[in-house]
């Protein structure tokens, strides 16, 4: 198919519309196709994408309202105190970023929890 043809000379046509796509974007082609356009001496190019970047859970960040809840800071206390305990012989700064970690994945245990319990 073309997507020019001359009014005067209907023998006389060209390919001169397309849409180029990249080869990382060739496998999210869905259908591409030529459309007729009535009064224009032009067709219309149709593309159809499946744009869908499969998305990851985001940034996790602290819901403060949690630093009211006793539970929850005997349960940071714990993972701190446990923390300290196992990393007694190693670097300070080692010890600062293991309690991170572990604050970290506490609170994330904890707040998942504590929002299917709200849930409910």
């Amino acid at each position: 198919m073309y997507t020019w043809h001359s009014n005067i000379d209907r023998a006389i046509h060209c390919r001169l519309d397309f849409f180029v796509v990249s080869r990382h974007l060739r496998t999210s082609v869905l259908n591409s196709s030529i459309i007729s356009l009535i009064g224009s001496d032009h067709s219309g190019v149709s593309l159809e994408l499946q744009i869908g970047v499969a998305r990851g859970k985001g940034t996790w960040k602290l819901n403060t309202a949690l630093l009211d809840d006793p539970t929850y800071i005997e349960t940071i206390k714990s993972a701190i105190h446990s923390t300290v305990n196992s990393c007694r012989d190693k670097d300070p700064s080692f010890v600062w970023e293991a309690c991170k970690l572990s604050i970290r994945s506490a609170s994330i245990a904890y707040s998942s929890t504590f929002q299917s319990l709200a849930a409910r």
